[in-house]
Protein backbone atom coordinates (compact mmCIF):
# COMPACT_ATOMS: atom_id res chain seq x y z
CA UNK A 1 0.00 0.00 0.00
CA UNK A 2 2.79 2.46 0.83
CA UNK A 3 4.88 1.72 -2.70
CA UNK A 4 1.58 2.35 -4.22
CA UNK A 5 1.07 5.72 -2.27
CA UNK A 6 -1.69 4.70 -0.64
CA UNK A 7 -2.95 5.87 2.86
CA UNK A 8 -2.84 3.19 5.77
CA UNK A 9 -5.69 4.58 8.12
CA UNK A 10 -6.28 3.30 11.48
CA UNK A 11 -8.60 0.45 10.69
CA UNK A 12 -5.70 -1.17 8.82
CA UNK A 13 -2.77 -0.58 11.54
CA UNK A 14 -5.47 -2.05 13.93
CA UNK A 15 -5.83 -4.77 11.99
CA UNK A 16 -1.96 -5.45 11.92
CA UNK A 17 -1.08 -4.70 15.67
CA UNK A 18 -3.74 -7.22 16.59
CA UNK A 19 -2.44 -10.07 14.44
CA UNK A 20 1.09 -9.09 15.19
CA UNK A 21 0.44 -9.09 19.37
CA UNK A 22 -2.05 -12.06 19.27
CA UNK A 23 0.93 -13.89 17.38
CA UNK A 24 3.40 -12.80 20.42
CA UNK A 25 5.04 -10.46 18.02
CA UNK A 26 5.12 -7.19 20.04
CA UNK A 27 8.57 -5.51 18.98
CA UNK A 28 6.41 -4.94 15.51
CA UNK A 29 3.18 -4.05 16.75
CA UNK A 30 4.73 -1.43 18.94
CA UNK A 31 6.48 -0.33 16.50
CA UNK A 32 3.31 0.34 14.31
CA UNK A 33 2.08 1.93 17.27
CA UNK A 34 4.54 4.61 17.04
CA UNK A 35 4.66 4.91 13.53
CA UNK A 36 0.79 5.53 13.98
CA UNK A 37 1.60 8.48 16.68
CA UNK A 38 4.56 9.87 14.43
CA UNK A 39 2.18 10.41 11.15
CA UNK A 40 -0.04 12.20 13.74
CA UNK A 41 -3.18 9.10 13.82
CA UNK A 42 -5.01 8.88 16.60
CA UNK A 43 -5.18 5.08 17.99
CA UNK A 44 -8.91 3.60 18.96
CA UNK A 45 -9.62 1.50 21.91
CA UNK A 46 -8.99 -1.42 20.02
CA UNK A 47 -5.17 -0.69 18.90
CA UNK A 48 -4.45 -0.13 22.46
CA UNK A 49 -6.59 -3.35 23.74
CA UNK A 50 -4.22 -5.18 21.41
CA UNK A 51 -0.73 -3.87 22.93
CA UNK A 52 -2.53 -4.28 26.58
CA UNK A 53 -3.48 -8.00 25.69
CA UNK A 54 -0.22 -8.75 24.37
CA UNK A 55 1.82 -7.61 27.25
CA UNK A 56 -0.38 -9.07 29.41
CA UNK A 57 0.20 -12.36 27.70
CA UNK A 58 3.96 -12.05 28.31
CA UNK A 59 3.35 -11.14 31.98
CA UNK A 60 4.34 -7.34 31.34
CA UNK A 61 2.35 -5.64 33.79
CA UNK A 62 4.61 -2.90 33.49
CA UNK A 63 4.07 -1.64 30.25
CA UNK A 64 0.47 -3.09 29.97
CA UNK A 65 -0.45 -0.39 32.80
CA UNK A 66 1.47 2.33 31.12
CA UNK A 67 -0.60 1.64 28.04
CA UNK A 68 -3.52 1.88 30.27
CA UNK A 69 -2.45 5.52 31.67
CA UNK A 70 -1.86 6.96 28.07
CA UNK A 71 -4.88 5.43 26.57
CA UNK A 72 -7.08 7.36 29.23
CA UNK A 73 -4.77 10.40 29.36
CA UNK A 74 -5.48 10.82 25.66
CA UNK A 75 -9.41 10.69 26.14
CA UNK A 76 -9.92 7.43 24.83
CA UNK A 77 -12.19 5.17 26.99
CA UNK A 78 -11.15 1.71 27.39
CA UNK A 79 -14.30 -1.01 27.35
CA UNK A 80 -14.47 -3.91 28.95
CA UNK A 81 -12.36 -6.17 26.51
CA UNK A 82 -9.65 -3.96 27.72
CA UNK A 83 -9.89 -4.25 31.35
CA UNK A 84 -10.84 -7.80 31.15
CA UNK A 85 -7.50 -8.02 29.83
CA UNK A 86 -5.50 -6.94 32.69
CA UNK A 87 -7.16 -7.80 35.72
CA UNK A 88 -7.99 -11.45 34.56
CA UNK A 89 -4.71 -11.90 33.70
CA UNK A 90 -3.72 -10.36 36.90
CA UNK A 91 -5.95 -12.40 38.78
CA UNK A 92 -5.11 -15.88 37.18
CA UNK A 93 -1.26 -14.26 37.98
CA UNK A 94 -1.59 -14.40 41.53
CA UNK A 95 -1.37 -10.33 41.69
CA UNK A 96 -4.83 -9.23 43.28
CA UNK A 97 -3.65 -6.03 44.95
CA UNK A 98 -2.58 -5.38 41.30
CA UNK A 99 -6.06 -6.16 39.95
CA UNK A 100 -7.62 -4.48 42.81
CA UNK A 101 -5.99 -1.09 41.61
CA UNK A 102 -7.68 -1.31 38.08
CA UNK A 103 -11.02 -1.58 40.01
CA UNK A 104 -9.75 1.26 41.87
CA UNK A 105 -9.11 3.01 38.74
CA UNK A 106 -11.80 2.53 36.83
CA UNK A 107 -13.94 3.81 39.69
CA UNK A 108 -11.93 7.08 39.89
CA UNK A 109 -12.08 7.63 36.14
CA UNK A 110 -16.21 6.94 36.09
CA UNK A 111 -16.12 3.87 34.79
CA UNK A 112 -18.87 2.09 37.29
CA UNK A 113 -20.93 0.33 34.73
CA UNK A 114 -18.14 -1.29 33.06
CA UNK A 115 -16.49 -1.68 36.60
CA UNK A 116 -20.40 -4.06 37.42
CA UNK A 117 -19.89 -5.74 33.66
CA UNK A 118 -16.24 -6.47 34.80
CA UNK A 119 -16.85 -7.94 38.09
CA UNK A 120 -19.81 -10.30 36.82
CA UNK A 121 -17.09 -11.29 34.50
CA UNK A 122 -14.36 -11.98 36.71
CA UNK A 123 -16.24 -13.74 38.74
CA UNK A 124 -16.72 -16.32 35.86
CA UNK A 125 -12.99 -16.86 35.74
CA UNK A 126 -13.01 -17.82 39.63
CA UNK A 127 -11.37 -14.51 41.02
CA UNK A 128 -13.20 -14.55 44.97
CA UNK A 129 -13.18 -10.63 46.19
CA UNK A 130 -11.69 -9.44 48.96
CA UNK A 131 -12.47 -7.26 51.49
CA UNK A 132 -10.79 -4.62 50.10
CA UNK A 133 -12.67 -5.37 46.62
CA UNK A 134 -15.83 -4.80 47.78
CA UNK A 135 -14.77 -1.85 49.97
CA UNK A 136 -13.69 -0.29 46.16
CA UNK A 137 -16.72 -1.06 44.28
CA UNK A 138 -18.77 0.38 47.03
CA UNK A 139 -16.93 3.41 47.45
CA UNK A 140 -17.64 4.19 43.57
CA UNK A 141 -20.70 3.40 43.70
CA UNK A 142 -21.85 5.66 46.07
CA UNK A 143 -19.64 8.11 44.86
CA UNK A 144 -21.19 7.93 41.44
CA UNK A 145 -24.64 8.03 43.78
CA UNK A 146 -25.95 4.72 42.58
CA UNK A 147 -26.81 3.51 46.17
CA UNK A 148 -28.77 0.76 45.62
CA UNK A 149 -25.88 -1.31 43.96
CA UNK A 150 -23.22 -0.02 46.83
CA UNK A 151 -26.22 -1.57 49.11
CA UNK A 152 -26.47 -4.62 47.17
CA UNK A 153 -22.52 -5.18 47.12
CA UNK A 154 -22.84 -4.47 50.86
CA UNK A 155 -25.09 -6.93 51.26
CA UNK A 156 -23.44 -9.39 48.99
CA UNK A 157 -20.41 -8.62 51.37
CA UNK A 158 -21.69 -9.83 54.42
CA UNK A 159 -23.58 -13.03 52.88
CA UNK A 160 -19.93 -14.01 51.66
CA UNK A 161 -19.00 -14.10 55.45
CA UNK A 162 -16.70 -10.62 54.85
CA UNK A 163 -16.91 -8.82 57.43
CA UNK A 164 -17.84 -4.43 56.32
CA UNK A 165 -14.56 -2.15 57.62
CA UNK A 166 -15.18 1.28 59.35
CA UNK A 167 -14.85 2.53 55.83
CA UNK A 168 -17.45 0.34 54.49
CA UNK A 169 -20.25 1.70 57.00
CA UNK A 170 -18.87 5.61 56.62
CA UNK A 171 -18.93 5.22 53.17
CA UNK A 172 -22.58 4.25 53.39
CA UNK A 173 -23.82 6.25 56.22
CA UNK A 174 -22.48 9.58 54.04
CA UNK A 175 -24.31 8.34 50.88
CA UNK A 176 -27.55 7.41 53.33
CA UNK A 177 -27.46 10.77 54.98
CA UNK A 178 -26.29 12.68 51.57
CA UNK A 179 -30.24 11.56 50.14
CA UNK A 180 -32.47 12.69 53.31
CA UNK A 181 -32.77 8.49 54.03
CA UNK A 182 -31.42 9.12 57.91
CA UNK A 183 -33.34 6.59 59.09
CA UNK A 184 -31.97 3.74 57.21
CA UNK A 185 -28.68 5.54 58.04
CA UNK A 186 -29.52 5.01 62.02
CA UNK A 187 -30.63 1.33 61.24
CA UNK A 188 -27.06 1.15 59.71
CA UNK A 189 -25.36 3.22 62.73
CA UNK A 190 -27.21 0.65 64.85
CA UNK A 191 -25.82 -2.14 63.29
CA UNK A 192 -22.49 -1.26 63.31
CA UNK A 193 -22.81 -0.29 67.06
CA UNK A 194 -23.53 -4.01 67.49
CA UNK A 195 -20.94 -5.57 65.27
CA UNK A 196 -16.99 -5.58 65.76
CA UNK A 197 -16.80 -2.09 64.00
CA UNK A 198 -17.28 0.68 66.91
CA UNK A 199 -18.18 4.23 65.22
CA UNK A 200 -15.72 6.84 65.12
CA UNK A 201 -15.20 10.24 65.08
CA UNK A 202 -15.83 10.56 61.55
CA UNK A 203 -19.24 8.47 61.68
CA UNK A 204 -20.70 10.27 64.37
CA UNK A 205 -19.95 13.32 62.34
CA UNK A 206 -21.78 11.99 60.09
CA UNK A 207 -24.81 11.08 61.62
CA UNK A 208 -25.13 14.18 63.68
CA UNK A 209 -24.80 16.63 60.15
CA UNK A 210 -27.66 14.42 58.74
CA UNK A 211 -29.94 14.80 61.85
CA UNK A 212 -29.22 18.52 61.98
CA UNK A 213 -29.92 18.95 58.42
CA UNK A 214 -32.90 16.99 58.94
CA UNK A 215 -33.85 19.56 61.93
CA UNK A 216 -33.92 16.36 64.33
CA UNK A 217 -31.63 19.09 66.91
CA UNK A 218 -32.36 16.87 69.80
CA UNK A 219 -30.66 13.74 68.29
CA UNK A 220 -27.93 15.36 67.50
CA UNK A 221 -26.90 16.79 70.56
CA UNK A 222 -27.66 12.79 72.11
CA UNK A 223 -25.38 12.25 69.39
CA UNK A 224 -22.51 14.54 70.74
CA UNK A 225 -23.57 12.42 74.48
CA UNK A 226 -22.83 9.47 73.09
CA UNK A 227 -19.51 10.54 71.46
CA UNK A 228 -18.44 11.67 75.34
CA UNK A 229 -19.36 8.62 76.61
CA UNK A 230 -17.10 6.59 74.29
CA UNK A 231 -14.57 8.69 74.45
CA UNK A 232 -14.00 10.43 71.32
CA UNK A 233 -13.24 14.25 70.97
CA UNK A 234 -15.32 16.28 68.84
CA UNK A 235 -13.48 17.83 65.92
CA UNK A 236 -13.67 20.94 63.91
CA UNK A 237 -16.32 19.54 61.76
CA UNK A 238 -18.56 18.54 65.09
CA UNK A 239 -18.34 21.88 65.90
CA UNK A 240 -18.93 23.92 63.05
CA UNK A 241 -22.38 21.29 62.12
CA UNK A 242 -23.53 22.57 64.78
CA UNK A 243 -22.56 25.88 64.91
CA UNK A 244 -24.01 26.15 61.55
CA UNK A 245 -27.12 24.62 61.79
CA UNK A 246 -28.19 26.40 65.16
CA UNK A 247 -27.26 29.58 64.20
CA UNK A 248 -29.87 29.35 61.07
CA UNK A 249 -32.20 28.35 63.02
CA UNK A 250 -31.74 31.48 65.44
CA UNK A 251 -30.95 29.44 68.36
CA UNK A 252 -27.74 31.85 69.33
CA UNK A 253 -27.10 30.68 73.01
CA UNK A 254 -26.11 26.95 72.39
CA UNK A 255 -24.70 28.58 68.76
CA UNK A 256 -22.41 30.71 71.27
CA UNK A 257 -22.09 27.73 73.51
CA UNK A 258 -20.77 25.40 70.91
CA UNK A 259 -18.26 27.89 69.19
CA UNK A 260 -16.93 28.46 73.31
CA UNK A 261 -16.69 24.76 73.69
CA UNK A 262 -14.75 24.81 70.85
CA UNK A 263 -12.12 27.39 71.46
CA UNK A 264 -11.98 26.00 75.03
CA UNK A 265 -10.84 22.51 73.00
CA UNK A 266 -8.20 25.03 71.27
CA UNK A 267 -9.97 24.33 67.89
CA UNK A 268 -9.50 27.30 65.68
CA UNK A 269 -12.80 28.65 64.02
CA UNK A 270 -12.77 28.97 60.35
CA UNK A 271 -13.89 31.48 58.42
CA UNK A 272 -17.29 29.42 57.93
CA UNK A 273 -17.96 29.45 61.42
CA UNK A 274 -17.54 33.41 62.49
CA UNK A 275 -19.98 33.39 59.08
CA UNK A 276 -22.16 31.16 60.45
CA UNK A 277 -22.29 33.30 63.66
CA UNK A 278 -22.48 36.81 61.99
CA UNK A 279 -25.80 35.64 60.23
CA UNK A 280 -27.47 33.89 63.24
CA UNK A 281 -26.46 37.39 65.62
CA UNK A 282 -27.64 39.82 62.96
CA UNK A 283 -30.72 37.94 62.23
CA UNK A 284 -31.70 38.09 65.97
CA UNK A 285 -30.53 42.48 66.02
CA UNK A 286 -27.88 41.30 68.50
CA UNK A 287 -25.76 43.93 67.55
CA UNK A 288 -23.33 43.09 70.90
CA UNK A 289 -22.47 40.27 70.16
CA UNK A 290 -21.72 40.80 66.55
CA UNK A 291 -19.58 43.96 67.98
CA UNK A 292 -17.66 40.98 70.30
CA UNK A 293 -17.07 38.62 67.85
CA UNK A 294 -15.80 41.35 65.70
CA UNK A 295 -13.44 42.38 68.07
CA UNK A 296 -12.39 39.25 69.13
CA UNK A 297 -12.04 38.09 65.15
CA UNK A 298 -9.69 41.57 64.92
CA UNK A 299 -7.20 40.63 67.46
CA UNK A 300 -7.32 36.70 65.77
CA UNK A 301 -5.77 38.42 62.83
CA UNK A 302 -8.66 36.69 60.46
CA UNK A 303 -8.22 37.63 56.85
CA UNK A 304 -11.77 38.43 55.30
CA UNK A 305 -12.96 36.32 52.61
CA UNK A 306 -15.62 37.47 50.41
CA UNK A 307 -18.34 35.19 51.87
CA UNK A 308 -17.66 37.25 55.45
CA UNK A 309 -17.20 40.58 54.46
CA UNK A 310 -20.62 40.33 52.93
CA UNK A 311 -21.68 39.11 55.99
CA UNK A 312 -20.50 41.36 57.98
CA UNK A 313 -21.34 44.22 55.32
CA UNK A 314 -25.09 43.35 55.74
CA UNK A 315 -25.28 43.42 59.09
CA UNK A 316 -23.44 46.98 59.83
CA UNK A 317 -25.25 48.39 56.91
CA UNK A 318 -28.82 47.08 57.97
CA UNK A 319 -27.93 47.76 61.78
CA UNK A 320 -29.83 51.33 63.13
CA UNK A 321 -27.00 51.87 64.76
CA UNK A 322 -24.13 54.67 64.38
CA UNK A 323 -20.81 51.88 64.88
CA UNK A 324 -17.41 53.12 64.87
CA UNK A 325 -16.26 50.59 62.48
CA UNK A 326 -12.85 52.07 62.44
CA UNK A 327 -12.81 50.81 66.07
CA UNK A 328 -14.54 47.55 65.86
CA UNK A 329 -12.13 46.58 62.93
CA UNK A 330 -8.64 47.95 63.66
CA UNK A 331 -6.79 44.88 62.86
CA UNK A 332 -7.95 43.07 60.15
CA UNK A 333 -5.01 41.29 57.89
CA UNK A 334 -4.83 43.19 54.62
CA UNK A 335 -2.91 40.27 53.43
CA UNK A 336 -3.70 38.13 50.18
CA UNK A 337 -5.67 35.17 50.60
CA UNK A 338 -6.24 33.75 46.90
CA UNK A 339 -7.27 37.07 45.75
CA UNK A 340 -9.89 36.86 47.64
CA UNK A 341 -9.54 38.87 51.27
CA UNK A 342 -10.10 42.55 51.66
CA UNK A 343 -8.32 45.34 53.49
CA UNK A 344 -10.02 47.91 55.92
CA UNK A 345 -9.95 50.76 54.22
CA UNK A 346 -11.59 48.36 51.26
CA UNK A 347 -14.24 47.58 53.67
CA UNK A 348 -14.74 50.89 54.82
CA UNK A 349 -15.07 51.83 51.18
CA UNK A 350 -17.99 49.51 50.73
CA UNK A 351 -19.51 49.84 53.69
CA UNK A 352 -20.20 53.85 52.54
CA UNK A 353 -21.17 53.15 49.28
CA UNK A 354 -23.90 50.48 50.28
CA UNK A 355 -25.27 52.83 53.04
CA UNK A 356 -24.07 56.74 52.60
CA UNK A 357 -26.46 57.44 55.42
CA UNK A 358 -24.64 55.36 57.56
CA UNK A 359 -22.16 57.56 59.78
CA UNK A 360 -18.96 55.90 59.93
CA UNK A 361 -15.88 57.35 62.39
CA UNK A 362 -12.89 57.42 60.97
CA UNK A 363 -10.66 57.86 64.13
Amino acid sequence: MKRKGLEVDVVVYSTLISGFCSKGCLDRGTALFDEMLEKGISPNVVVYSCLINGFCKKGLWREATAVLKTMIERGIQPDVYTYTSMIGGLCKDGRARKALDLFDLMTEKGFIDKAMELWKHIHKLGFVPSSTTYSVMIDGFCKMQMLNFAKGLFSRMKISGLSPTLFDYNTLLASLCKESSLEQARRLFQEMKKSNCEPDTISFNIMIDGALKAGDIQSAKELLNTMHQMGLTPDAYTYSSFINRLSKLGQMEEAKGAFDSMIASGIAPDNHIYDSLIKGFGLNDEIEEVINLLRQMADMGVILDVDITNSILTFLCNSAEHLDVMELLPNFSSESSGGKSISCDELLMKIQKSNPKLQISAA
